[in-house]
């Protein structure tokens, strides 16, 4: 499904981030978008990144700060076909 938007359940997860992230105030992440290889390169690598943005958006409107809310984004450069499962946003915590 070519969409950013974030689904209910979704919104349950990221809760839990910002949860941790709440508790843990010098603890930053990096989102990362992927998508399958289906369709354009170009246009999954703008769908990818829109998908990492709007992860972070949602942490940002619950109130984390934005220099601790790192994006990155593949598209379909990290993708090995056209698997549903591929298209997702990644959040992993960065240790100094």
């Amino acid at each position: 499904r070519a969409s950013a938007e974030l689904e209910p359940e979704q919104r349950l997860l990221l809760n839990e981030v910002f949860e941790q992230l709440a508790r843990a105030p010098d603890e930053r992440v990096l989102i990362t978008g992927y998508t399958d290889r289906s369709g354009d390169a170009g246009t999954n690598l703008a769908l990818s990144e829109c998908r990492a943005r709007t992860v972070r958006n949602y942490l940002l409107q619950r109130g984390i700060p934005a220099e601790r809310l790192l994006v990155n984004y593949y598209g379909d450069s990290r993708s090995a076909g056209r698997n549903p499962d591929e298209r997702r946003v990644e959040i992993e915590w960065l240790t100094e």
